[in-house]
């Protein structure tokens, strides 16, 4: 009898340990998909429209000092003269 109550409370408690895991993971899941749904949000805004007409194209120089362009006489490494 006692090891009868005693398999019951375990069946009892493994299935209560596996319902907690499971609701923990579902609970998980739906906070890292709502973080990638607020990234992707995040990075597909728009900037402030700035006045131009829809399809018109710009080029702009940026002339920015942090810029990780080349400066100076650049000469290329592979260079080799033809006779």
């Amino acid at each position: 009898m006692t090891n009868e109550a005693s398999f019951t409370g375990f069946l009892r408690t493994l299935l209560t340990i596996l319902v907690v895991w499971w609701v923990v993971r579902f609970l998980i899941r739906l906070y890292m998909a709502q973080r990638a749904v607020d990234r992707m949000r995040k990075h597909t805004q728009q900037g402030p429209p700035d006045g131009r007409a829809k399809g018109e194209v710009r080029i702009e120089r940026t002339d920015d000092p942090r810029s990780t362009g080349s400066r100076g006489r650049v000469e290329d490494a592979d260079f080799e003269e033809i006779k």
